[in-house]
Formats: structure tokens, C-alpha cells, sequence
């Protein structure tokens, strides 16, 4: 799904407005574009199907979504985790806005009033709860040193060749940024990886830096 900028920015007139889909999850289902509250009501139909409790919620010009998950709320943002890398212009995938806390979607701008008996305190790290394996070696997205760096980018690295792709996206976490430019180097010349120039940096609710980086295909 494309977020649809035009449907965002673009002065529509009433009737146009009236009939356009990006705010309603026609816009998702029908035509793979959407504005915020699209993504979210979509979320909300399909959490729905799987019996998994959602909400919707709106503030500050925004709409996301809360879950709740083993006993907790947590925010959860699709139109945030669909985002535009302003030097390449591609639109990827990001787990930086996936099961957060509300401190941390206030300290981005956004607050909500809606349902204001449900809180979403807990703090969950999506990096270290994936689990991958290299060379029957297993690691996590939460980066710790420069061989498990390696190891992820030798599993991209694999993935593009066998697919054939003309460029791949991963997305990992560092708990202390300071590191990654000797760790992206290492891991780089011990994998032989080729990347793009460009990468992009974010940050999530656990205070890690995430960083997406992109694998061409050499």
C-alpha cells in the first residue's frame, strides 16, 4: 500500500472529497493507496478477522491504532511503518512504529484523547524478539557487535542473488549508535555486501536507533 500524498496535501475540492477512497479502507483494498486513517481502519478490519483486539485512535491530525497484546496495550502505527526514504524516494517497511508505548508517540508529535482509560505503558523491543539463522547460527535484529552485523548481511546479501533482486531493505537496532559506523564497515568487507550510499535512521519506543539499510544486488 502507497500512502497517498496527493489525497494528504492537494486542496480537494467537497464533492471530490466526498468520493475519494484514501480515507476509508476501500482506498487500502481497492486501490493499494491511503492516507492515515485508511491504513488504520484497515488494520482495524483485519486485527478484527484474526480476533486480535484493536482500536482506533486519532490526535494531532493523525490516525493510528492500539493492540492489545499478552496482557498489554500497545501502539500500533501502519502508516508509520510505511515509510518514504527521501533520498531514494522508495517507500519500505519499518517495525520502529510497531507495538510502542503513548510517551513515545507524544514525544512525535502526536496525543490522543480517545479511549483514555487505555494506556500503552509497556515497552516492547521487536529487535530482539526476532529470531534468524546464518550458517546454523542464530542472532537477532538488536545488534550487538560486528559479527552479528555479518551475519545479517550475508543472509541479505544471499537472499537478493537467490531472488534476483535489483535491491533488498533490512532493518536491524542499535542500543548505542556510537558504534555503527566500525561495525557497518567490518560487517560490510567480511560479507561482501554491496549497498546503496543512502540508509535511513529512525528510533522506537525501547530508545534504540534503527537504521534501514539498502542491499543491491551485485
Amino acid at each position: 500500500v502507497q500512502y497517498d500524498n496527493y489525497a494528504a496535501h492537494a486542496p480537494l475540492t467537497t464533492e471530490e472529497a466526498r468520493t475519494y477512497d484514501s480515507w476509508s479502507p476501500e482506498g487500502v483494498f481497492r486501490n493499494g493507496k491511503a492516507v492515515c486513517e485508511g491504513y488504520a481502519k484497515s488494520l482495524l478490519i483485519m486485527a478484527g478477522i484474526e480476533n486480535i483486539p484493536v482500536i482506533y485512535v486519532t490526535g494531532d491530525g493523525h490516525a493510528w491504532n492500539k493492540t492489545y497484546v499478552n496482557g498489554h496495550w500497545y501502539g500500533i502505527d501502519a502508516t508509520h511503518g510505511n515509510v518514504e526514504n527521501t533520498s531514494s524516494h522508495k517507500e519500505i517497511l519499518s517495525y520502529s512504529s510497531f507495538l510502542f508505548t503513548d510517551s513515545f508517540k507524544t514525544a512525535a508529535g502526536y496525543s490522543t484523547t480517545d479511549y483514555a482509560d487505555i494506556e500503552a505503558t509497556e515497552v516492547f523491543n521487536f529487535y530482539d524478539y526476532i529470531s534468524l539463522e546464518y550458517s546454523s547460527e542464530e542472532f537477532d535484529l538488536q545488534i550487538d557487535n560486528a559479527a552479528e552485523l555479518t551475519k545479517l548481511f550475508r543472509l541479505a546479501k544471499d537472499y537478493v542473488a537467490e531472488n534476483d533482486l535489483d535491491y533488498y531493505t533490512i532493518e536491524f537496532a542499535l542500543a548505542n549508535s556510537a558504534h555503527f559506523n566500525s561495525w557497518y564497515t567490518t560487517a560490510k568487507t567480511m560479507s561482501g555486501i554491496n549497498t546503496s550510499s543512502s540508509y535511513s535512521t529512525s528510533s522506537d519506543s525501547s530508545g534504540n536507533t534503527v537504521y534501514t539499510i539498502y542491499v543491491v544486488n551485485s
